[in-house]
């Protein structure tokens, strides 16, 4: 009898292991429970996943748009850069013209034997001036520019 009371001890206390261990496992509400944090989780990588290609599109817009804004300021320069060129062109002529008739009814022009001819002038006698290089430049001493090396001198 002793031997069978000891088997059924035995065999209580292998029960109450048993028991303890199954108490610790997880039940089928932990299995359903698994299963919806796969399926959340799978469904958040999905979402991850268009996240980076938007991102990513993003990025390669921007970059476009840079390059776009850069060759635009590009052009800009370029047509501001022609526009006042153009602005330049029709202002100098105008002033020019202004510019080269004041000097002839100012400047007394030396005769020289390429300009009047072979007959000569009188000193003094107002000739056709020839007009400097630029028209912006200070009128001082200045070579008519007809070959002679003869200098006028004007007003300033």
């Amino acid at each position: 009898m002793v031997d069978k009371d000891l088997l059924i001890h035995h065999k209580e206390k292998l029960y109450v292991e048993l028991k303890n261990i199954l108490a610790r496992q997880p039940g089928p509400e932990v299995a359903e429970q698994l299963s919806m944090y796969q399926q959340s989780l799978t469904e958040r990588a999905k979402q991850m996943e268009q996240m980076e290609a938007e991102l990513t599109m993003s990025h390669t817009q921007a970059s476009e748009y840079k390059y776009e804004i850069a060759r635009i300021n590009k052009e800009l320069v370029e047509v501001k850069k022609k526009f006042f060129e153009q602005r330049k062109r029709e202002q100098v002529p105008a002033f020019f013209s202004r510019w080269v008739g004041a000097r002839r009814r100012e400047q007394v022009h030396l005769p020289c034997v390429e300009c009047v001819g072979a007959a000569g002038a009188r000193v003094g006698v107002r000739a056709p001036v020839h007009a400097p290089a630029h028209p912006l430049r200070s009128v001082g001493r200045v070579a008519h520019g007809m070959g002679c090396g003869v200098a006028q001198y004007g007003r300033r």
